[in-house]
């Protein structure tokens, strides 16, 4: 259900709004983004832009910053996420993975719980817990 790559952008609603700019090609294809994270960041907040609502492109972007150790901008970008989606297993996974490089591992444990209360088999979710 949930992934990170440069592919998953391709699968979502936005697609057609985000291929009229090159964004969802480049998305899709993976096209000069391996280990060009910047570039990478750049189409990921067009797609965001975009289409607000597009959890994947705030999904990837965060990870992305957390693959930087950009931790402000990653939590800054699940901030966004929980406005546009208070509810979703998504971003509370995402916000738990923030508080956990942040160092609030009771936290974390806190978030993971709501993640894995609401989907059962979510290996993410159940590997963080492990972790925490």
């Amino acid at each position: 259900m949930l992934g990170h790559g440069f592919g998953i952008a391709a699968k979502t609603r936005e697609r057609p709004v985000a291929r009229t700019l090159g964004v969802g090609h480049r998305l899709e294809r993976g096209e000069g983004l391996r280990g060009n994270d910047e570039e990478a960041i750049r189409l990921y907040e067009q797609a965001a832009t975009l289409r607000p609502s597009n959890v994947r492109a705030h999904f990837n972007l965060t990870m992305l910053h957390l693959q930087q150790k950009d931790v402000e901008r990653a939590a800054s970008r699940v901030a966004a996420l929980k406005k546009i989606a208070p509810g979703s297993p998504t971003a509370f996974y995402l916000d738990a993975l923030v508080t956990y490089t942040k160092g609030d591992k009771a936290r974390a444990r806190e978030l993971i719980r709501e993640v894995l209360k609401s989907i059962k088999d979510y290996p993410p979710g159940e590997r963080l817990a492990g972790a925490i």
